[in-house]
């Protein structure tokens, strides 16, 4: 049809959840609420409620890299995310794709490692091939505290430190990277943001995300949330600040309505867009 309006394609590859809470299901639907036309490279099927994670079974590197190249062939992708690659085949497989075909394509990274029931997701020579190939492609990346350990092969990193972990993982990745700590209780929510410095010597830029910290059990799903909110900002074409920003409200509002009984047993839900009716 003429003059008909085509949305801004955007890409996740992610593992399926069939509860629908997380995974590249609830990646879409945030994508949709942003007015976006989302695509999804399937990267594990997995048997998951909102107990936890039982079964998780990869989807050969191969085909994770042919799906996605299928993608970028298809046109224009305006923004694209990670969340769980399961294998070092298929990190490796996004990273060739991504190389091949433009590497400037703005990526979020959620470096999805560990289960929130406690069940790994990477295997060590993933996380390998994530730090090398992957996340130095990358816009920004999205880890949570225990990510950001696993990143800077590290101990345990306590909630005081998140901004040292945000600024060394930019110092050393060259790029924008946002340590999650809003899983530990407390009055505020805080994600830590460095920016690596913009000429040689300048140093990082940071700055602090901040939010009440919101009491619900309903969680499963907002690392998500978090990331496919602000793939969705940049796909829009807002810049990374704002993008953040617009991210960390979309999580609030996710949790709030979760809270208040809007979602699934146990999952995060954002049942529009902060700043709409």
């Amino acid at each position: 049809m003429s003059g008909s309006h085509q949305p801004p394609r955007v890409v996740t590859v992610a593992g399926s959840d069939p509860s629908g809470g997380a995974g590249l299901q609830a990646d879409l639907r945030v994508m949709a609420l942003h007015g976006l036309f989302g695509t999804a490279v399937v990267t594990a099927l997995t048997v998951q409620d909102s107990r936890g994670v039982h079964r998780v079974e990869p989807v050969p590197g191969e085909l994770v890299g042919e799906q996605l190249r299928a993608l970028l062939a298809e046109g224009t992708i305006a923004a694209m995310k990670t969340g769980m690659l399961g294998s070092a085949a298929a990190v490796a497989a996004v990273a060739d794709a991504l190389a091949e075909h433009d590497p400037s394509i703005p990526l979020v990274v959620d470096p999805v490692m560990v289960s929130s029931s406690g069940r790994s997701l990477l295997e060590a020579a993933g996380v390998a091939v994530l730090r090398e190939r992957l996340l130095p492609l990358a816009t920004v990346i999205t880890p949570n505290l225990d990510e950001a350990a696993v990143l800077l092969e590290c101990g345990a990193i306590a909630p005081g430190e998140g901004a040292a972990a945000a600024r060394a993982l930019s110092e050393t990745l060259g790029t924008c990277v946002v340590v999650k700590g809003g899983h530990a209780p407390g009055a505020i929510a805080i994600d830590y943001v460095s920016l690596p410095g913009t000429s040689p010597g300048s140093g990082a830029e940071a700055f602090r995300l901040e939010a009440p910290w919101v009491a619900t059990p309903h969680t499963h799903g907002s690392g998500c949330l978090f990331s496919a909110a602000l793939c969705a900002a940049l796909a829009r074409g807002d810049d990374l600040r704002d993008a953040l920003g617009h991210a960390r409200r979309c999580m609030d509002r996710g949790l709030l309505a979760a809270r208040e009984g809007q979602a699934g047993p146990g999952c995060v839900w954002l049942d529009r867009l902060p700043g709409e009716g």
